[in-house]
């Protein structure tokens, strides 16, 4: 009975995960960059999903520390040793709570406040499709740009990327200058300052590494913020392939009560731990509180007139 048991929830959880990572008839498609949101670990450790050469443990939402899940993909510490030569010693991103706001709630968000800045993150893609990149940014000083490189290789100076023409360097995908984000503004709950910048490139290789720099961020009044990082397979990024209801949980991320946005009535809301455990189901309510529920990341799922869709969902 119990392996039956096993089974069956291993495929409840294998369909969700289905659902929520592969593209289907209502447009979900899986984000290939870890930690976009920068909102999934403990405070500034949330940053070391952009480091060159990640430490090799992280704090979680509840504040214990884990092996890196990003050491394991990439540690480039040649490229570590070049910029700390050409630009000084400070590579990884900051981590900042001035992030955008999601449903009238701040979230985190990343940082450069100083030329040495990057964000590196190494993903593995298939060669010959075609990606959407998504990134939402805001400079708060004009004349402070951005430059997003989509590289096939990990480089180990950046002899490509300073080229004049870095789109026509082989070991460069894809180039984007970001030049139309500025405002001084941190914005509210009611007024978004950031600015969301799309392109789309197609592979040559197994992997890529998004690479972002801002060479004009050189202190605090200079200083560019990032948040909401998205890599998805480009034929399944079209808003087209949406289905027609449209589902928001807010706040997101919450401390205790989450409500479903966007439709009437529920018919039945499930809440999975990350590692697809049933841990709660209500039914005909458009809501589900979480404040007995330990801090992490959580999947929902919610079903309406025999449509289901799940989201990611943050507590603290």
């Amino acid at each position: 009975m119990k392996k039956i048991l096993l089974n069956t929830n291993l495929f409840t959880f294998t369909f969700l995960l289905s659902i929520f990572f592969i593209s289907l008839d209502y447009g979900w498609s899986q984000n290939l960059i870890l930690n976009g949101s920068a909102d999934e670990w403990d405070g500034t450790d949330n940053s070391d999903a952009f480091d060159m050469t990640p430490p090799s443990s992280i704090k979680n939402l509840d504040g214990d520390t884990v092996d890196s899940p990003f050491r394991a993909l990439w540690n480039n510490t040649a490229l570590n040793t070049y910029i700390d030569g050409a630009y000084g010693t400070n590579e990884q991103p900051n981590s900042t709570s001035d992030g955008t706001y999601i449903n009238g709630a701040k979230t985190r968000g990343y940082k450069f406040s100083q030329d040495s800045r990057r964000m590196y993150q190494k993903i593995a893609v298939t060669s010959g499709t075609e990606y959407a990149f998504s990134i939402d940014s805001r400079s708060e000083a004009q004349g402070v740009n951005t430059e997003v490189f989509i590289l096939n290789t990990e480089i180990t100076d950046e002899a490509s990327v300073d080229a004049a023409d870095p789109a026509s360097q082989n070991d460069v995908d894809a180039y984007f200058l970001i030049t139309n984000d500025f405002n001084s503004s941190k914005g509210s709950a009611t007024v978004n300052t950031f600015t969301t910048s799309t392109f789309n490139f197609t592979a040559s290789a197994s992997e890529v590494v998004v690479y972002i720099r801002s060479l004009q961020a050189v202190d605090s009044s200079h200083e560019t913020f990032y948040d909401n990082l998205s890599l998805v397979e480009a034929n399944t990024a079209s808003t087209e392939n949406l289905s027609s209801i449209s589902i928001n949980l807010y706040p997101n991320p919450t401390k205790d009560i989450v409500h479903v946005g966007g439709v009437d009535t529920v018919d039945t809301i499930r809440l999975y731990s990350i590692n697809g455990q049933l841990i709660k189901q209500l039914n005909n309510t458009n809501s589900i509180n979480l404040s007995n529920h330990k801090s992490g990341v959580y999947l929902v799922e919610v079903i309406v007139d025999n449509k289901t869709l799940v989201n990611k969902l943050i507590k603290r």
